[in-house]
This record gives structure tokens, C-alpha cells and sequence, in this order.
């Protein structure tokens, strides 16, 4: 499934003004193709309503859960497979949504959700949106007019018997966003490398992160490309339980534990399982902030005494310790410096930015000066001797 292109009304005839002007209202299209044992069901939801963020896919999968239903009674488990933007199917809202709102849309004991690789090329529902905006510009150049949402639907059902055509309000959204709150969220360290996420209704709030697809363990837990789990805190666990799951009436407790001492063993096996930062960006040299470890040298304390004109490295601690190279343009009496900082591009190589990155500091923040750098034929400063330099106290 995947959003297809917004699709502009248009007038079978119209003046100048109108066909440049940008006032015609626009129609969100998301495309379907529905595959069970026995049939294939080309489908697409439209909406007047233009989001495309995970609370306009619940509403758009609405449609699609009940036409489902109607052809299997039982659902045991529900394939997803999308792409993967992270504004729409790959993010933590919508792993939230999978377990508290699109499990009990199937009502499934089982839900994988595949991801494709960027790149990954047209697929059958880009076929589906190609078809029915292909036979609306082709319906506009026969001189009928497609100029509003209830016009697009009623000529695009009548031409196109082979695709199943619903609308979605956009108070439908509205009230799944107002129902489902999402803000509190904390994202997955490695959101970026998840190519599958499975949900089982006896893991309850927990999805399962995997950076492959895995055929061989299924739904059982991955020994192959498992990365952590997802937990989903916020959910009213009794409430999905006992509601759409009846047979699920009681947790289970690990052998000799209480209820509050199993608990603290699911968060830490939880904890245990997440990935960190660098699994996911393994090369921080883009970054305009120097590491701990490139500033830790030898140790010779320098006395700190900045002049202007002088380079210095400064400490920034508002929320974890961070160093930056800046240039000393002004000093008050009172000691507080003016500095204009640079950007940094390679190891030892730094430039001032485009615009100006200019602010006051303390002495307090001033961990040392720097010798002088080398200036390259880029207007590249080069700290050769940085490490030979710095201290850090």
C-alpha cells in the first residue's frame, strides 16, 4: 500500500486564470492492493483531508479492515508491506497505532509489517493510482467537469469497475487523533533500520524490530535479524486485553516473581534489547561537534588568558558536554568574550559558517587557546597540533 500522488479537480473547459491559478481543491489518494487465499482486490480510499501521517492511515485502512472481514471471518494474521518514510508508515506513532488501534481494526492475533528499501522501484498500488488518475484526465478531456471531491468519486466508480473506490471523512481522522494521543512517545534508537515489525496478541504492548524480513521464525521471536523491542508504554494493557482479546483474562507472571518484581524484569529485557545510536550512524564526520575523545590529550595544563584574535575551545553544557573552536573578537571588562565559532568539515579542518555564528561567553566556558591553525588555499582552518594542545580538565 502507499499514498499516491494528490490528484488536483480539474474543469473540462476553463479560461486562462483558472487552469494556472492554484485555489482547485486537491484529493488524497491512498492506493491498496488486498491479496487472501482466493482473491485479489485492488482498492483506493479517498480523502479530502490532505494528511498522510499515521492517523490518516488508520482512517484509511478502516475501509479496507471491513471489506477484509467480509471475505475472511477469522483473520489470523495480517501482512503489511509499504515503504518506509519516516513523516508516514515507519515511525513511533505508528508502531503505537499498530498495537492499539489497527489490531483491534482486524481484530487478528498477528500482524507483520514489512518495510521496502528505499529505491525499491513501482509496485501494484502505484498501478492502482495510475489507473484511476489516468482515466479522470482522460474523462476531463472528453469536456466532463472533475471540479470537487463528490464528482471524482462518482465518475472514477462508474468507470473503473475494477477498483474499489471508499471515501474517508476527515472527521474521521480528527477523532482518531483526539482519541489516540501519541505525545508522549519516546522514539526507537534505530527506527531508521527496521525492515520489519511483528506484533502477536500475546505479547500485548510489545512489537518485535528486525532489519530483515525473517520467513524462518515467523511471529516466534527472531534469532536471525531481531534488533530490540519496542515497548509501548502508554497502552491500557486491561482494556486491550479483556476487549478484543477474550481469552487473554490474566498476565502471566515469570516462575517465582510477584507482579511488580516481573514487570521490572520485562522493562530490563526490554532495555536490553535496544540498539544504540552509532549501530544505526556508524560516521559521526559530518558532525559540527567535537567528541570527548578527539579532545583528549596529554596532560599539560595551558593558563587560560584569551586575547583577541585568539582560538579557543569553548564548553557547552546546557544539556550534555559538547566543545566547539571558536575565534575571540571582543572582551569586556568584566571578562566576557564575544566569539564568532567555526564549523567544523573534517578531523582537523574547521570554516565559519555562511551566516555568522556569533555569541557571548563566560571565562568560565573557555576551556583552552589554541595555537594558531593553518589556513589552506579553501579558507580552511587546519588545528595540526590540536591534540597536542588541549586539556581538559
Amino acid at each position: 500500500m502507499d499514498f499516491s500522488e494528490n490528484y488536483i479537480c480539474k474543469y473540462g473547459r476553463e479560461i486562462q486564470s483558472a487552469h494556472f491559478g492554484g485555489s482547485k481543491p486537491q484529493i488524497s489518494l491512498h492506493t491498496v492492493m488486498v491479496y487472501t487465499k482466493n482473491k485479489k482486490t485492488s482498492m483506493c480510499t479517498f480523502s479530502e483531508n490532505l494528511r498522510h501521517d499515521p492517523f490518516a492511515i488508520c482512517a484509511h485502512l478502516k475501509p479496507i479492515a471491513e471489506y477484509v472481514k467480509t471475505l475472511v471471518s477469522n483473520i489470523s494474521m495480517v501482512h503489511f508491506l509499504s515503504d518506509g518514510p519516516s513523516t508516514q508508515y515507519k515511525n513511533k506513532s505508528l508502531f503505537f497505532l499498530i498495537v492499539a488501534y489497527i489490531s483491534k481494526l482486524f481484530t487478528c492475533q498477528a500482524i507483520r509489517w514489512h518495510y521496502s528499501e528505499s529505491g525499491h522501484g513501482k509496485g501494484a498500488p502505484d498501478g492502482i493510482g495510475g489507473c484511476l488518475k489516468r482515466t479522470a484526465d482522460n474523462l476531463v478531456a472528453q469536456g466532463k467537469d472533475l471540479d470537487n471531491f463528490s464528482s471524482l468519486i462518482k465518475e472514477l466508480q462508474e468507470n473503473c469497475k475494477g477498483i474499489s473506490c471508499h471515501t474517508v471523512s476527515g472527521s474521521e481522522i480528527q477523532k482518531i487523533k483526539s482519541e489516540l494521543s501519541t505525545a508522549d512517545l519516546r522514539p526507537f534508537k534505530g527506527t531508521m533500520t527496521i525492515r520489519e515489525v511483528v506484533w502477536t496478541n500475546t505479547s500485548y504492548n510489545l512489537l518485535e524490530a528486525r532489519n530483515l524480513s525473517c520467513l524462518t521464525c515467523g511471529v516466534q521471536e527472531c534469532c536471525h535479524y531481531k534488533i530490540g523491542t519496542i515497548n509501548i508504554p502508554h497502552l491500557n494493557l486491561s482494556q486491550n486485553k479483556n476487549d478484543h482479546h477474550p481469552q487473554m483474562q490474566s498476565t502471566e507472571l515469570l516462575p517465582g516473581t510477584s507482579r511488580k518484581q516481573n514487570k521490572k524484569i520485562e522493562v530490563n529485557m526490554a532495555e536490553q534489547n535496544r540498539i544504540h545510536y552509532k549501530d544505526v550512524y556508524s560516521s559521526d564526520s559530518d558532525s559540527e561537534e567535537m567528541t570527548l575523545d578527539e579532545l583528549r590529550t596529554p596532560k599539560i595544563k595551558y593558563s587560560i588568558s584569551p586575547k583577541v584574535n585568539n582560538f579557543i575551545v569553548v564548553l557547552s553544557s546546557k544539556k550534555q558536554s559538547k566543545y566547539f573552536i571558536g575565534l575571540v573578537l571582543n572582551i569586556d571588562r568584566d571578562y566576557n568574550y564575544t566569539v564568532k565559532f567555526l564549523k567544523k568539515i573534517h578531523e582537523y579542518k574547521f570554516v565559519f559558517p555562511e551566516k555568522d555564528d556569533v555569541s557571548p561567553i563566560s571565562l568560565d566556558e573557555v576551556v583552552c587557546v589554541l595555537a594558531s591553525p593553518d589556513l589552506n588555499k579553501r579558507e580552511q582552518y587546519i588545528f595540526n597540533s590540536l591534540s597536542d594542545n588541549v586539556y581538559i580538565s
